[in-house]
Formats: C-alpha cells, structure tokens, sequence
C-alpha cells in the first residue's frame, strides 16, 4: 500500500520518505520481520527512493543502517 502511493505522484513518495515514523517502521519491518515483511519493506523502500528528495529524506533516517 505504502508503495502504491508513493509511486502515485512524487510530491506523495516525498511526503511519506519525509515521515520519520514510517521511516522507522520499514527499519524495524527489515530487522525483525518475516521474509516476506523484509521484502514488503524494501520493495517499499525502492518505491519511496524514486525520487531524489524521497533518496535524501531516507539517507537520513535508520532505513539506511538497516539496509545496510
């Protein structure tokens, strides 16, 4: 759902990489999750990248060091 709607229009994927609370959810949905929670996440996670203010706001958030 989250990538559904970030991929609606990049002032939307902007909005919501902005969120530090989302943000921080795909973190721990990365580090604790299921298989497929994990991919659910990162799949989220590509879809909010999609634009270089969605790339910036995620660079600066915990999404990163999971990823990593």
């Amino acid at each position: 759902m989250l990538g559904a709607a970030a991929l609606q229009s990049m002032e939307a994927s902007e909005t919501l990489a902005s969120d530090a609370a989302i943000a921080d959810c795909l973190a721990r949905a990365l580090r604790r999750g299921s298989q497929r929670v994990a991919e659910a996440a990162c799949n989220a996670i590509m879809d909010l990248s999609a634009s270089s203010a969605g790339r910036e706001h995620l660079a600066g958030s915990a999404v990163l060091q999971s990823i990593l």
